[in-house]
């Protein structure tokens, strides 16, 4: 498994999450191997769908776990894409058992969401208004861990999205949360309920 983990971080087409594959993966993993589904918000080419596939499989070897990912993504294009991107980093399609691969808008799909999450991760729009809105609308199902992409590049473009909505979010929200980011490559926010 540490091959293909390596073979993730290698990747040219996951260059900006590259530097997180590892926490991803250990994030997941903790979750699977006790119970809980990682839900992921746009996965684009799939590099961090890649890591939680790993993980759900190596909790169900070493665990004995049925674990599931949930990926969720507006737009029709990623699922071949990630699965394409998948073959060439050489990821065995048996890893693809327990992925679930949702079409549609996150938010509408929170709406009817009612199974506790023990990671959700964020990677989807980056607008500070849509990033808030889905922190509204997922946290409150997050039993542990939100990981939220791209802290670090967006300007005013974005509205300064991913940071200024998790701030914002934490703020609104006193008590249930402790923030750390971390500022390699892209950046990553890691929220942990208290």
């Amino acid at each position: 498994m540490n091959l293909l983990l390596e073979n993730v971080k290698s990747a040219k087409h996951y260059g900006d999450i590259s530097p997180f594959i590892d926490l991803l993966y250990r994030e997941a993993y903790d979750v699977l191997t006790d119970g809980y589904p990682v839900v992921e918000l746009g996965m684009r080419e799939g590099g961090s769908t890649a890591a939680f596939l790993i993980a759900n499989w190596q909790a169900w070897q070493v665990e004995g776990t049925n674990g599931i990912v949930f990926s969720i993504d507006h737009d029709r294009k990623a699922l071949p894409m990630t699965e394409n991107y998948h073959r060439e980093i050489g990821l065995p399609d048996k890893l693809h058992v327990g992925w679930i691969s949702l079409w549609g808008n996150s938010l509408e799909i929170a709406v009817g969401w009612k199974t506790e999450i023990g990671l959700l991760f964020i990677d989807s729009d980056q607008r500070y208004e849509h990033t808030l809105q889905e922190l509204q609308a997922w946290a409150p199902n997050v039993t542990r861990t939100i990981l939220l992409h791209d802290t670090e590049t967006l300007g005013p473009e974005r509205n300064w999205g991913v940071k200024r909505a998790v701030e914002e979010y934490v703020t609104t929200n006193p008590g249930y949360w402790q923030v750390e980011y971390l500022p390699e490559g892209c950046g990553l926010a890691v929220m942990r309920r208290k």
